[in-house]
């Protein structure tokens, strides 16, 4: 038999035991306590990734109000209305209490903009004062809802004996939770129907009375 027969064959098998080997080391990397990298790597990834969202959605609403501003400056009223309406942040994705601020700021501001165009048109806000409740019951719950999610999180930890804390210690709020996000998602409905309303009243103060929001 050849050298050129043998090559071939030396060449497969140091392959083949290669392959033996890696497939091995995957077997015992547990067992070792040697960590993957794709674990945490993919749960940060994906973490990373839905907060980019919320702050392209909380960045795009800064855009609407700029926007928005830009073309009642350029008198173009009923568009400005449009884009402003749009602008509101009304996602409950909010889990800090230091994006609270940031979006409570927001909505102001931008309610103070509506309030002052209203007096410079003389139009008549009927419905002001529900949105100004709805936006403060809103930052109320999201507050509360922080409050239990930090709260659960922590009882959801070993305490300081290591020892894991029972499931009892959690259920309290996480029924708080549950209830919160079901008044939260109600005041979401309602505060899009009375913004609608709202700027239909906005409208009124203007030439052209009909415009459409919804």
């Amino acid at each position: 038999m050849g050298f050129a027969t043998i090559l071939p064959a030396l060449i497969f098998g140091l392959l083949g035991l290669i392959l033996i080997i890696r497939f091995c080391a995957i077997l015992i990397r547990p067992f070792l306590g040697v960590k993957t990298a794709s674990g945490p790597k993919t749960k940060k990834q994906s973490g990373g990734f839905f907060k980019r969202l919320r702050n392209r959605a909380f960045l795009r609403c800064g855009r609407y109000m700029q926007e928005g501003d830009a073309l009642l400056g350029s008198g173009k009223t009923l568009p400005a209305y449009r884009f402003w309406r749009h602008a509101f942040y009304l996602i409950d994705d909010i889990e800090t209490t230091e994006r609270l601020k940031m979006v409570n700021h927001h909505n102001m501001e931008l309610l103070g903009k509506i309030i002052s165009q209203a007096e410079t048109k003389e139009a008549r806000l009927h419905n002001l004062p529900v949105v100004e409740g709805l936006l403060a019951r809103r930052s109320k719950l999201l507050a509360d809802r922080i409050e239990a999610a930090n709260i659960k999180k922590a009882l959801t930890k070993k305490d300081s004996s290591g020892k894991k804390r029972p499931d009892w210690a959690t259920q309290e709020y996480t029924q708080k939770l549950t209830a919160l996000n079901k008044l939260l998602q109600e005041n979401s409905l309602t505060l899009e129907t009375e913004l609608n309303t709202l700027f239909d009243s906005l409208a009124e103060g203007g030439q052209d009375k009909e415009v459409t929001y919804h």
